[in-house]
């Protein structure tokens, strides 16, 4: 029986641990790790798997189940945590649409203020300089 590298993909021999040709180590499918788990006594003959490394099998499969779990349960609550925020967006949304229009308006009002500050800046400076004129006339 033959199995098929994970990496490149290429169909190796059963004896075989590691890929031919991108040296990747065998990939064991699901059944033949349910089938290695079962009892020493149990397992068919599968070449090429001694007690080693179905020790290291075990061990792998516990540490991935235990990650599978923890990975699952962040990501529990990164859902949830999205969640919170889209329905904070939702209803604050129109709050923030409210005060962008008010910085805008505000905004406005500024701009027209210094206009208008400088023009009465200009006038009385002309007046003051009008006024000079006049005293040096007189």
């Amino acid at each position: 029986m033959a199995w098929t590298c994970i990496n490149c993909e290429t169909n190796n021999a059963d004896n075989v641990i590691h890929c031919q040709v991108c040296s990747v180590e065998r990939y064991f499918s699901w059944n033949e790790v349910n089938l290695l788990i079962k009892k020493p006594s149990d397992i068919p003959i599968i070449s090429g798997v001694n007690q080693q490394e179905l020790k290291k099998i075990e061990t792998n499969l516990k540490r991935f189940t235990t990650e599978n779990k923890k990975l699952r349960e962040n990501n529990k609550e990164l859902n949830q945590k999205m969640k919170d925020l889209q329905i904070f967006h939702d209803t604050h949304t129109h709050t923030l649409e409210n005060l962008q229009h008010e910085t805008n308006e505000l905004s406005k009002w500024n701009t027209m203020l210094k206009v208008w500050l400088g023009i009465m800046v200009l006038i009385v400076l002309f007046l003051f300089l009008a006024k000079v004129n006049i005293a040096i006339d007189f």
